[in-house]
């Protein structure tokens, strides 16, 4: 990493959300805006995010400034962030989720062995550091988590469900990479 850890993440945030000026739908029932969320730069923020807690052993935010003031940004740009992350972990399972802010991380890709075992790293750190809670992982997902990966073939079983779920890309591969996915948010502005 080139940048400072808090820096790296606070760009990171910035980056996940973008205006969409194409978007199919009618700009946000008129007059309002579109925005469209880069999933892989969000979870990519969750891991730099958690990665600051899990080194600095305490959270990263305190006091009354918000999460958005700390990193810079519009505090609808980060709720809506948020709000897709909490829509994306409905339908995950927590290792899976883990799986996917760690993956997210490894631009280029990753071997599926050097993976397993950051993943391990990633879950045995985290263990009683607890996270903000914009991040979606807490102690009990976190927990969940390493429960899942410690099922007899957990590792694979998780490859197998990032497959199924169009997590990964291309499906011939050596390495793991992350499939790029966004997803547009309409807001309106009254």
């Amino acid at each position: 990493m080139s940048a400072a850890p808090d820096a790296e993440a606070a760009r990171s945030w910035q980056e996940a959300v973008t205006r969409d000026a194409k978007a199919d739908a009618t700009q946000a029932l008129i007059g309002g805006l579109n925005f469209r969320i880069d999933v892989m730069k969000a979870f990519k923020a969750v891991y730099l995010s958690a990665k600051i807690g899990i080194e600095a052993k305490l959270a990263l935010v305190t006091g009354a400034i918000s999460p958005a003031e700390a990193m810079n940004m519009a505090s609808d740009a980060f709720d809506i962030i948020v709000t897709t992350l909490d829509a994306l972990r409905e339908k995950m399972s927590p290792l899976t989720y883990t799986a996917c802010v760690l993956l997210s991380y490894f631009d280029t890709g990753v071997d599926p062995k050097i993976f397993e075992s950051a993943l391990k790293t990633f879950l045995a750190d985290s263990d009683k550091v607890d996270m903000p809670w914009y991040l979606g992982l807490t102690q009990e997902r976190l927990q969940a988590a390493r429960e899942e990966l410690a099922f007899p073939n957990g590792f694979a079983k998780l490859l197998t469900a990032l497959d199924d779920h169009d997590w990964l890309e291309p499906k011939d591969r050596p390495k793991l990479r992350f499939k790029p996915r966004h997803y547009s948010w309409g807001v309106s502005v009254s």
